[in-house]
């Protein structure tokens, strides 16, 4: 079995913390997994979002485009 998985939320960049999606690897990514972050469907860019993604059950981001401040941002993963 494996997954997709699509979430959004309205993004406050005054939060100085990241936010942590957890990805169960076991039993719904066993051949791992892929996941961007967008805003009005347009991927972020790395001068946009700080990512963390060493441990492979956790995705950690952050967005840091104070225009951003606001907005809906998506995340998707999807199922390698």
């Amino acid at each position: 079995m494996t997954a997709h998985f699509d979430g959004a939320f309205i993004v406050d960049t005054s939060i100085n913390a990241q936010s942590v999606l957890y990805t169960n690897m076991k039993y719904w990514y066993p051949h791992g997994r892929q996941v961007t972050v967008h805003c009005e469907g347009t991927k972020l860019t790395s001068d946009q979002v700080e990512t963390d993604d060493s441990d492979e059950s956790y995705f950690k981001f952050k967005v840091i485009d104070t225009s951003l401040n606001g907005k809906t941002i998506e995340v998707k993963v999807v199922a390698l």
